[in-house]
Parts: C-alpha cells; sequence; structure tokens
C-alpha cells in the first residue's frame, strides 16, 4: 500500500479505500459515501479502491520556493492543527458525528472518512474530536486518531525524498541559471532523487547526471518503498482471493449442468409410454368436442335471436325517454330565461336607485366639505389676525423691557474678564483655607455671584451685568478694566474659566 501525504507542493503518497487529488489551483474528487466538496480535501473512490492520495493546500507548511529545516520539522510543523485516522483502530473508515455526545444511537451520521486520511483538526476532547475532512465538518472517536510528532513519525517511516516532473520536456540546467546550459529535458510524471533545495532551484540527478530544476516546474514528495511492496502484497492477496470465488463457481455451474441433463434424459423416456395414450384421449376429445359445438351454435343463435328483439324494445323506449327528457329540458330552459329577465330588471333598477342615492349623498358630502373648508378659512384668517395682535404686543412689550433695562444700567465699557478661586495659586497670603471664603469688602464671597474689582472704579456693593448675568462687587481686583469672577474653592474650575473680554454695566 502506497502513502502520499502532500505538505504544500511537497507530497506524500498514502494508502486508503479512497483517491484523493488536489492542485494549488483548487480540489476535486468524489468519496465511496458520497462525500463532496471543493474544500481543502475531497475524495475520488476507484472499483478496487486501491489507494487515497490526501492532499494539503500550498499555504500549509513547505511551500514551492521555501525550505524548512529537515523534513521531520516540516511533518512536525504541519502536524500541529492535523490528525491521522488510525488503522490500528479503524479497518475502512470511521463515521462522522453531527454532535459530541456519547449516545450515538439517534444521531444522524453526516459523513464516513476513510482509515490513514488525514484530517484537519479544530477541537480536542478527552472521548470527542471535532475534525474537518473536505466538505465533512464533524466529530469522531478521539481514541481513532493519531496526533503531533506520532503522526509525523507515522508519515515520515521508511520515507525517501523526491522531486516529481509537472510538465512535459522539463528543461534542466547546469547551473541554478535560466541563462546557463540545458543539460536535458526531462518527462512529464517522472521522479528524480534530490540532491540540493533553495529558494528558486532545486539540484536532481538524471540520466545525463546531475541537474537543476526551477521549484515551479515540479513537485517535492517524499515516496515509501516498504509502502509499495505493502501494495502489491495486497493487491496479490484480492487477486488469489477472486480466483478462487471464480473456480467455485465454476463447479458449482458445472454440477447444475450435469442435474439438469439427467432429469432431461428421464423426462424423455416418460413422454414416449404417454404419448399413445394421449393421442387416443385427444381423439375422443375432438369427438365429443364436436357435438357441443353444435349444440353451442344452436343455443347461440337463440340467444342471438332474443337479443335482437331485446335490444329493438330497449331503442324504442330509450326514444321516448329522450324525448321526455328533451321536453322537460326545453320547459325548464324557458322558465329559467324568464327568472333570469325578471332578475335582470331587479337589478337594473336597484342599481339605478343606488346610483341615485350615491349622487345624493356625494352631493351633500360636497356641501358639508364647502362648508367646513371655509369655516376653516374663516378660523385660519382669526388664528392669524390673533397671531399677529399677539407679536405686536410682544414687541411692544419688548421694546418697553428695552427702554428700561437702557434706563437702569450704565454702560461702563469692555473689560477684561478672569476667573480665581481661594487657593494659595490664586490669592497668595490671602489664603486661609477656611470653608467660608470673606472678600476685601467684608462680605463672604459666594461662588459665581461674587467679583473682584477696582473698588476706585466700581465701588464694592455694586451689582454688574456682563453677557446678561448679574454679579456683586464683594473683593479687590487687579486692576482696571479688570473684573476677576469667584470660582470657589477648586482650582481646575477657575482654570477652565479661563479669560476673554466682555461688555460689563452697572447696574442701578
Amino acid at each position: 500500500m502506497r502513502k502520499k501525504y502532500i505538505i504544500g507542493s511537497m507530497v506524500l503518497v498514502a494508502t486508503a479505500a479512497a483517491v484523493v487529488t488536489i492542485s494549488a489551483n483548487g480540489i476535486s474528487g468524489n468519496t465511496a459515501s458520497d462525500i463532496t466538496g471543493s474544500s481543502e480535501i475531497a475524495y475520488e473512490t476507484t472499483i478496487e479502491e486501491s489507494e487515497a492520495k490526501i492532499a494539503i493546500s500550498e499555504k500549509n507548511t513547505v511551500g514551492a520556493g521555501k525550505s524548512s529545516e529537515s523534513e521531520e520539522d516540516a511533518l512536525k510543523e504541519y502536524f500541529e492543527d492535523k490528525a491521522i485516522i488510525d488503522t490500528n483502530m479503524v479497518k475502512k473508515y470511521v463515521k462522522v458525528y453531527e454532535s459530541d455526545v456519547e449516545d450515538k444511537e439517534d444521531e444522524v451520521v453526516i459523513g464516513k472518512i476513510t482509515a490513514d486520511t488525514v484530517v484537519t483538526v479544530s477541537q480536542v476532547g478527552e472521548k470527542w474530536t471535532r475534525v474537518r475532512s473536505g466538505s465533512v465538518k464533524g466529530w469522531v472517536r478521539t481514541q481513532n486518531l493519531i496526533f503531533g510528532d506520532e503522526a509525523a513519525k507515522k508519515v515520515g517511516e521508511d520515507a525517501e525524498f523526491k522531486v516529481v516532473i509537472q510538465e512535459n520536456k522539463t528543461k534542466a540546467y547546469k547551473e541554478a541559471d535560466i541563462n546557463s546550459e540545458v543539460v536535458t529535458t526531462l518527462k512529464e510524471e517522472t521522479s528524480h532523487d534530490v540532491k540540493e533545495k533553495n529558494e528558486n532551484w532545486i539540484k536532481v540527478s538524471t540520466d545525463d547526471g546531475n541537474a537543476y530544476l526551477r521549484l515551479n516546474h515540479v513537485t517535492l514528495k517524499w515516496t515509501s518503498e516498504k509502502a509499495e511492496a505493502e501494495k502489491e502484497s495486497r493487491e496479490a492477496e484480492e487477486k488469489a482471493s477472486k480466483e478462487a470465488e471464480s473456480k467455485k463457481a465454476k463447479e458449482e455451474e458445472s454440477k447444475k449442468a450435469a442435474e439438469s441433463k439427467a432429469a432431461e434424459e428421464s423426462w424423455l423416456a416418460e413422454s414416449e409410454a404417454q404419448k399413445a395414450a394421449a393421442e387416443e384421449a385427444s381423439r375422443q376429445a375432438a369427438e365429443e368436442a364436436s357435438r357441443q359445438a353444435a349444440a353451442e351454435e344452436a343455443s347461440r343463435q337463440a340467444a342471438a335471436q332474443a337479443a335482437a328483439e331485446e335490444a329493438s324494445r330497449q331503442a324504442a323506449a330509450q326514444a321516448a325517454a329522450e324525448e321526455a327528457s328533451r321536453q322537460a329540458a326545453a320547459q325548464a330552459a324557458a322558465e329559467e330565461a324568464s327568472r333570469q329577465a325578471a332578475a335582470q330588471a331587479a337589478a337594473e333598477e336597484a342599481s339605478r336607485q343606488a346610483a341615485a342615492q350615491a349622487a345624493a349623498e356625494e352631493a351633500s358630502r360636497q356641501a358639508a366639505a364647502q362648508a367646513a373648508a371655509e369655516e376653516a378659512s374663516r378660523q385660519a384668517a382669526a388664528q392669524a389676525a390673533a397671531e399677529e395682535a399677539s407679536r405686536q404686543a410682544a414687541a411692544q412689550a419688548a421694546a418697553e423691557q428695552a427702554a428700561q433695562q437702557a434706563a437702569q444700567q450704565q454702560y461702563l465699557g469692555k473689560f477684561r474678564i478672569t476667573h480665581y478661586c481661594s487657593c494659595p495659586i490664586c490669592c497668595g497670603q490671602w489664603s486661609t483655607g477656611a470653608a467660608t471664603v470673606v472678600g476685601a469688602s467684608g462680605m463672604a464671597l459666594t461662588p459665581g455671584q461674587s467679583i473682584a474689582v477696582n473698588p476706585a472704579q466700581i465701588p464694592y456693593g455694586s451689582k454688574v451685568m456682563i453677557n446678561g448675568q448679574i454679579y456683586i462687587a464683594a473683593d479687590t481686583g487687579v486692576g482696571s478694566n479688570c473684573i476677576d469672577i469667584y470660582t470657589g474653592t477648586n482650582h481646575a474650575v477657575a482654570s477652565a474659566g479661563g479669560m476673554y473680554y466682555a461688555d460689563v454695566y452697572l447696574v442701578k
């Protein structure tokens, strides 16, 4: 049995009950259990189910144009998320289940995977492992799988590193350079021993000596002579078994033919004695048949006469019945026509009355709609007049309020506005740390209301308006046309207030 496992563009040949074919461009094939798909692994079964090629896409481990530290390292790296169906536990295939529950009697089997197949592992449990093989994804028993280094070792046993030519007449160069001399051309599917390998070239042995091949024209693989010998042994056993079965079938057929011939000879001997008796019986039967035929003919003629008379009587009765039926049908048709005419007239009258009623209702609806429209128009006009009066009143009130405020306010000019708190950073030696802070005016300071001013410009206790808000002068400021707004004890709040310029009014 020959094993082939493809690692990237490297190939290993393996034995199983199906054949899998995968290229760098895709995967094709069918399985004996009708498992199909174009995923990472697919199957194609022959009549003899002689071998399987398990293929892994070029994205895994060792790819074309790339090297690994060793063949063993490449296999170990590849089997980090792979496993092999163990032939010591499974003779032909494993069943793949939809879930990992222990009781599988009522579970649906979603597929089968042939023994010795490489599968991709996504979840490993003590009893059940979730795997994927082609389009089949499900759970198999963990005990039926070989993992990690053990799987890599199984694949790598007795393996030999070879290169397989992908294209016919592939050029083999003297040096690793397409401009060097062409040593020979190699046939498609021929294999050669590998000597060296780098990123783009591989050195192989040919009938004309060592030569270099471009990696994109070849496939690298491991093959096993031991596996080939096992395959030949298995095929020989199968051939011997088939020959034994064929011989047994021929012997059975010969035995049946002899028995059939003996039975035929016995039957011929008995038939000669019976033939004379049969001829006499046949003559007597013929005479009796002739007499019976004459009697039957007379009886038949009498029956035919009676049948003719009965048919004539039935025909007359049928004609009378048909005439009566025709007349009844004509009467019924006349009555139906009369009924339909009356119904038609009634329907037309009802339709006319309904149309008149609908016209009356439509006229009433339109009149009501007209009245409603006129009322709505009147109300809208009244509403508009009321809104206009309200707007004018509001404008009048606003004008009066503005005039009143103008009379009560004195514009002091544009001031620089800053913010401060009671901390040492803002107040220095006058910072007491007390909960209640008293300003230079002797008044307790209120955050967001008290301000520090130049008392020569704005006397203590004065109310000023800044951006529509009223403040009270209760502390000493830093100069003319400068106002410092007290924010409390938190310096972060004072810093966040920043500095800006605003118009300031003295409220009388």
